[in-house]
């Protein structure tokens, strides 16, 4: 069995796919998603993983399966009776915004996608997405004036 994954750098990435395909040969094809750095829709980052996806099955050919990856970060406007306990310190979310009746402010959350292709003479793809991640709301300022399509929140974040 061959796998090859397709992805943008991210270690834990590849270490996913080579934990679940334990028994095939998994190779790495780090290649673009053609889409912002940080995708802000799911669409965008689905058209980003499957883009990767055909990219990587262009340049490795011959692969049983081929797997992508693209990440989304998506905000999220909490009802006060979800938001009844508030996040630690570091997460604190954005209160300003509209009065929409929704008062528990604006939580960030990073989502993953993944697509999965079987290869062969009639191939077979699925997309699933991922738990959700909190993310710092003052690093998602910090990226969001920097710019998505030049900086990821992951990259922010780890500073």
């Amino acid at each position: 069995c061959r796998v090859v994954v397709a992805f943008g750098g991210a270690r834990a990435e590849l270490a996913a796919v080579e934990r679940i395909f334990r028994q095939c040969n998994v190779e790495s094809a780090r290649v673009p998603s053609r889409e912002k750095v940080q995708p802000t829709g799911h669409e965008e980052a689905l058209r980003g993983a499957a883009y990767r996806l055909e990219r990587a099955r262009d340049e490795r050919p011959g692969a049983d399966f081929y797997v992508a990856f693209d990440t989304v970060m998506c905000d999220v406007r909490m009802p006060s009776n979800a938001a009844s306990v508030p996040p630690p310190v570091s997460l604190q979310p954005d209160t300003t915004g509209g009065g929409d009746g929704v008062d528990g402010g604006t939580r960030y959350f990073d989502i993953g996608w993944v697509v999965v292709e079987r290869a062969g003479v009639a191939p077979i793809r699925a997309a699933a997405p991922s738990c959700g991640v909190e993310l710092p709301g003052r690093d998602v300022e910090v990226a969001r004036e920097e710019g998505f399509d030049r900086r990821s929140l992951a990259a922010v974040c780890a500073e």
